[in-house]
């Protein structure tokens, strides 16, 4: 009887720390339920995976709304510079994904033959200055 009231408290005290690590947001902290009917302790585990999926959901949320607000200050700062618009949004959306290198291109249709023209160019964390040209059956 003492063994089992020995492995019942040692039981409580896991899951109590268990408890703990979820209230303080460790989402990663692993729990084995006493047993399959342990209620206590498989609430706990399914009360964090919901945690866990809602930190997760609310990251995105505010990555995106950052973002949105991040590109459009670009928008109203470089609103007369189309080339230093074009500069100051590749840069930064390579720097915000955490990407290596991105380019835009634009549509443009100089001599009645439309074609994509690179307008800015940013890689390894440094503005590139190339100029590249793809006719538009070919590129």
């Amino acid at each position: 009887m003492a063994q089992a009231v020995d492995k019942l408290v040692a039981g409580l005290r896991s899951t109590s720390t268990f408890a703990a690590n979820i209230g303080n947001g460790n989402y990663e902290a692993d729990h084995q339920p006493l047993s399959d009917k342990d209620v206590l302790g498989n609430a706990l585990l399914e009360m964090r995976d919901n945690l866990k999926r809602v930190a997760d959901e609310d990251k995105r949320r505010n990555w995106a709304t950052e973002g949105q607000a991040r590109f459009g200050e670009i928008l109203r700062r470089n609103s007369s510079d189309f080339n230093q618009l074009c500069d100051d949004i590749i840069s930064n959306l390579v720097k915000y994904t955490r990407s290596n290198q991105g380019g835009i291109f634009i549509i443009n249709s100089e001599a009645g033959e439309p074609f994509l023209e690179l307008k800015a160019c940013y890689a390894w964390d440094k503005k590139k200055y190339l100029s590249r040209k793809y006719t538009w059956e070919k590129g």
